[in-house]
């Protein structure tokens, strides 16, 4: 991986050269042949939003960007996988570099005043298609835009580098009717969160309340605040009113404020 240790930029195409150069050198296949190693071991790690039956192995990694070789299969998938598409976390150029290529098709998305709320009034508009082939870079946007990929035959071999710099949602739609479905988190962490949250639900583990009141009050991401919040009322949190009134004024997330709002108003008409 010569070369991109060096460059140490927030900015994704300020790594274009250094794939092109990547591609264009007569050390591709030997990196390849170390690459594929990590696959016979096990050792490959998945990558989200891509096409169905891949496997990836990171190859180089630093503060600023992640690079991963990716292997996407050709495979029968049925139609309700087929039909949705994501939107990617994070800004990423993918370079294919053997197989037959990659077909894509780029949606635009409307609507979408906040990326952070669920809107269904976000909807997708196509705005490009085509193949991608070997040596040619595929952008990948962040945020408001998704791409659908698909290869037709065999496996496809590439190269894809993305920043560290993510969103905190994943935004699913169906590409058919364009309409939004659901939203997820685009961080592992996140997701571990709110399990643990769950979990200590589901265990009554009431000496654990104050790190629930804590990440109800301080964790970055919205829904481990309201997973927090639901988890404290399992758990028959005696502050748990005065918890939610604070939320409902001072959270920095609508959803979590109007459901705050909306429970203490249904806990104070019980008699």
């Amino acid at each position: 991986m010569e070369g991109i240790e060096n460059i140490r930029s927030d900015d994704i195409d300020d790594y274009k050269d250094w794939l092109y150069g990547l591609y264009n050198s007569g050390g591709l296949k030997r990196c390849i042949s170390r690459w594929m190693r990590n696959f016979a071991r096990g050792d490959g790690l998945a990558v989200k939003g891509g096409a169905g039956g891949e496997n990836s192995a990171v190859v180089y990694e630093d503060e600023f960007v992640i690079v991963h070789f990716r292997c996407i299969t050709a495979t029968e998938q049925n139609e309700s996988a087929l039909g949705r598409v994501c939107n990617s976390p994070v800004a990423s150029l993918m370079m294919p570099v053997l197989g037959v290529g990659v077909e894509y098709v780029k949606y635009a998305v409307c609507g979408m005043l906040n990326i952070e709320e669920f809107s269904r009034d976000a909807v997708l508009s196509e705005e490009a298609s085509g193949v991608i082939r070997a040596g040619h870079i595929l952008d990948v946007a962040r945020g408001a835009s998704c791409l659908w990929l698909n290869v037709p035959e065999g496996d496809v071999f590439a190269v894809q580098v993305s920043s560290r710099r993510s969103e905190k949602l994943i935004w699913t739609f169906d590409r058919y009717t364009g309409r939004a479905l659901a939203v997820s988190s685009a961080s592992i962490d996140a997701t571990r969160t709110q399990i643990v949250c769950r979990t200590l639900a589901s265990f009554d583990a009431v000496s654990q309340s104050p790190l629930l009141c804590q990440l109800a009050r301080h964790s970055p991401f919205h829904f481990v605040r309201m997973e927090a919040i639901e988890s404290l009322f399992y758990l028959n949190y005696p502050e748990l009113m005065q918890l939610m009134a604070e939320r409902a004024e001072i959270d920095p997330h609508a959803h979590v404020r109007r459901a705050c709002e909306r429970n203490v108003e249904r806990a104070e008409r019980i008699p």
